[in-house]
């Protein structure tokens, strides 16, 4: 019994420490949002990360809206010009890389689909991801706008080149910008729905349970 005990003891302070070795490299890793229709593309993106306060807050300003690809794949938007006033704000936890609060309102137009300005989709803001060559990848919920019927599988963000006033290190505590270089891609994501365990952390459960087998016989 002793025996299981020590061994229960150090399963559990070998997983404690992978675990949080993993999450602190989990800030500079993308979650994995996969394009799929319905799709927005939007360039001329104004991207900041201000890391100066106790959480970070990531935020984007206009852009202008290139084209549209519909739940049946009919692009629209193609050749006309199409605004979109974009406005996302997330508060990030610099430590971890949680959202902690966060929303996004996109107004605009749609040459052939949405002819008056209007809200276009609005909602919350629930996961993001980054890496240091500029390209971050957000989840969020949609609840409001013009094309929200069509995306029921909630909404996904992908940030190209947010990054190109500066090298972003991969952690929260620096900031970065980037003066309307970027580009967005607001899609209906589809992102893996596992996150299977790092192999270290499966090596030292393994480990364990041929020992705890032994101490048995």
């Amino acid at each position: 019994m002793n025996i299981m005990k020590k061994i229960i003891g150090k399963f559990a302070v070998a997983v404690f420490a992978l675990s949080a070795f993993w999450g602190s490299q989990a800030n500079a890793a993308l979650i994995g949002v996969t394009p799929s229709d319905p799709d927005m593309n939007l360039t001329f993106v104004s991207t900041n990360y201000d890391a100066t306060g106790a959480n970070g807050l990531f935020s984007i300003g206009f852009a202008a809206f290139s084209n549209y690809t519909d739940a049946s794949h009919t692009l629209y938007g193609t050749g006309a010009i199409n605004v979109a006033n974009t406005f996302i704000n997330a508060t990030i936890d610099k430590v971890t890389g949680a959202v902690i609060s966060g929303s996004y309102q996109i107004t605009g137009t749609i040459a052939g689909l949405v002819d008056s300005e209007q809200v276009l989709l609005a909602g919350g803001l629930t996961q993001i991801g980054g890496t240091t060559d500029g390209t971050f990848d957000m989840l969020g919920t949609v609840t409001g706008g013009a094309l929200a019927p069509t995306h029921t599988g909630g909404a996904g963000f992908i940030f190209t080149n947010a990054a190109a006033n500066d090298a972003w290190t991969g952690s929260w505590d620096d900031s970065f910008s980037s003066s309307f270089a970027s580009s967005l891609d607001l899609t209906t994501p589809e992102v893996p729905g596992l996150v299977s365990a790092p192999a270290p952390i499966l090596f030292v459960l393994l480990g364990s349970l041929m020992l705890l087998r032994r101490s048995r016989k």
